[in-house]
């Protein structure tokens, strides 16, 4: 039996979660009607509202509700709005909004499902036209009841997107495509769930070991940095931290990062985060958190009078260390990482050869800790005090190890979609470029695919349509046919590592092609996937920068990232910019004469609905 103590813990928590339900049930009948009327009016932002709702509610029972309800709004909307005409294709952000809930409800709220909600999402289903997806939730329901459902749903559907539920999936959800997540928390994160992968990282900078890190850009390898500065911090009021960046514009980003994530109160004269280069110096010498340069970190330890700093430094934070194989200061970046002796984290996305990078990185590991060794036990015969600062210091260091670790993630958060910038007629067009077309047979046959080259679920599914379209006596042509694919055949809900398996047998099944000698095929297959423009930035687009920002604005981009490496292109695109942007705010505003016809125009409306009311 239970103890009293428990028992009443136990109605405790369940009368906090029946007060938070009824909290979520009242937001939910407050907010459902202006959602729904949002949805009706103006489909994005009612959905967005609803995604918001749903973010913040704290009841699963009421997401659940708020879900299927917000998916019945949608088709409403549908229905109202969006029709397909006869010769046009329907509009596809309700679909995949549709289909965007059906995937949150099964993967997040399946054992909440009541059968009743399993036949109405088996409807939404067959509404799209996916009548095999139908079929699979239904007989998530016992089969006497999915056999008389089947019957009364099998009616032609209602907006068909003329896909099917494979190739739908493929083409317009892979930003929403499901990615594999831990479900268990760890207690060194407080605002989200890490992975595997960066797990190793926390343990190795807890074990005071050195590593590699090869991870796409935003895959959450920088959190690792941040992470290592905070136990430098707790750790001591000496200990130093030096993040190495390549660019001054990155050493302003982190010091802008590091100054708003943390506070310490120290002693007096030091601070927590310093700047070095060659431009700008700030607390270089009293800072914990220093952020700078290569050149100016190998001033600092190649000075004489400054080696008492450098014995300070716990840990060395190396961004973007692929600039070792670079033409211009590479040297540098080589010095640094044969100088240091204490751990270092070594972060890079584009790392082509990291397993040789991390077995240089230990030996030269390896021979500091032959000095170590060397000079401790020559220490330990004269056996000279140690001061009371050096003792904090070393406490604060801990043991290191040595050790380099290898730590690779190759798989983005979010694909990256490839476009050309193609302007004609005077407008500016975004033409899909296909990562394989930058392929030749010959580099295929000598090299193989490269490993770093990915594919989207959108470039997947153009990639089998080529193959297929090329050699039609294919013969895997029906087995790699996505309705038909092992990894996509009547599943509701593709994941990501679905869409990676199915790109992996694409590019075997090309590379057998060139080993078969069909070298012609995989041609004709790259030339087909190369787009019919230069897409060279030539005069014409650079005169015309603010056409280009309009036409992205256009395209919803917008904010967008523009990159040139001559600076005095940007200060003219920002200029041009400006101007435009002046040009325009003037011919936009009215006349005064304009500006009083509204006001009495809009003075007669109130009249007229005063009159009404009067009448009445």
């Amino acid at each position: 039996k239970k103890k009293s103590a428990e028992l009443i813990i136990e109605a405790q928590v369940k009368r906090k979660e029946a007060e938070v339900e009824k909290k979520a049930w009242e937001a939910w009948h407050t907010q459902k009607e202006s959602i729904q009327k949002e949805i009706s009016q103006d489909f994005d932002k009612g959905t967005k509202c609803l995604e918001t709702f749903l973010q913040h509610c704290k009841s699963d029972v009421v997401k659940v509700t708020a879900e299927l309800e917000g998916i019945e709004y949608c088709c409403k909307a549908w229905g109202e709005h969006c029709q397909p005409k006869e010769g046009h294709s329907p509009e596809m952000n309700f679909a995949v909004f549709l289909m965007q809930r059906i995937h949150n409800v099964l993967d997040k709220h399946e054992d909440q499902l009541s059968p009743t909600m399993l036949k109405k999402l088996a409807r939404y289903l067959s509404y799209l036209g996916f009548l095999n997806l139908k079929d699979t939730v239904l007989g998530m329901i016992d089969a006497k009841q999915g056999q008389r459902i089947k019957k009364v749903l099998a009616r032609a559907p209602k907006f068909p997107v003329g896909l099917g539920a494979s190739r739908f999936q493929l083409q317009y959800m892979g930003p929403y495509l499901f990615r594999e997540e831990r479900k268990d928390p760890d207690p060194r994160v407080q605002h989200f769930i890490p992975d595997t992968w960066q797990r190793e990282l926390l343990d190795a900078v807890d074990n005071n070991e050195s590593a590699v890190i090869v991870a796409p850009t935003s895959s959450g390898k920088t959190y690792a940095s941040y992470y290592c500065m905070e136990k430098v911090l707790r750790s001591s009021d000496t200990g130093v931290v030096v993040y190495v960046s390549p660019t001054k514009a990155l050493v302003n980003q982190v010091v802008a990062t590091v100054y708003g994530r943390f506070t310490k109160s120290l002693p007096e004269g030091m601070v927590v985060c310093g700047c070095f280069t060659r431009d700008y110096r700030h607390n270089v010498h009293n800072c914990q958190v220093l952020v700078t340069v290569p050149q100016c970190l190998e001033i600092l330890l190649l000075s004489p009078h400054l080696q008492d700093w450098a014995n300070k430094i716990q840990y060395v934070i190396f961004d973007e260390v692929h600039c070792l194989g670079g033409e211009i200061g590479a040297e540098v970046w080589e010095h640094l990482l044969a100088l240091i002796r204490c751990p270092f984290l070594a972060l890079s996305a584009t790392i082509s050869n990291p397993e040789d990078l991390t077995q240089w990185l230990q030996l030269v590991k390896s021979y500091w800790e032959r000095v170590e060794n060397s000079s401790e036990e020559l220490s330990s015969t004269k056996m000279k005090p140690k001061s009371k600062r050096r003792q904090q210091t070393e406490a604060g260091k801990g043991s290191q190890t040595f050790k380099v670790r290898l730590v690779i993630y190759k798989e983005r958060y979010n694909d990256l979609e490839k476009f050309v910038c193609d302007f004609e007629d005077n407008e500016y067009k975004f033409v899909p470029y296909h990562p394989c077309s930058a392929l030749t047979v010959n580099h295929i046959e000598e090299y193989g695919i490269p490993s770093d080259l990915a594919l989207s679920p959108p470039e997947c599914l153009r990639l089998y349509d080529t193959m297929e379209y090329v050699f039609p006596q294919w013969s895997r042509a029906k087995e790699l046919e996505p309705e038909e694919y092992k990894c996509f055949k009547n599943k509701v809900i593709i994941r990501k590592r679905d869409v990676r398996e199915y790109e992996a047998e694409l590019k075997k099944e090309l590379v057998g092609w060139v080993k078969a000698g069909w070298k012609n095929k995989v041609e004709d297959v790259l030339l087909s996937l190369d787009p019919e423009t230069e897409g060279t930035f030539g005069q014409e687009k650079k005169t015309n920068f603010p056409l280009l920002v309009e036409t992205l604005q256009n395209m919803n981009l917008l904010p967008a990232l523009f990159f040139a490496f001559d600076i005095s292109m940007v200060e003219t695109f920002a200029t041009g910019l400006v101007q435009h942007l002046l040009r325009k705010s003037k011919r936009t505003k009215l006349p005064d004469s304009e500006k009083q016809k509204i006001r009495i125009e809009n003075k007669l409306r109130k009249l007229s609905k005063y009159l009404k009311k009067e009448e009445t």
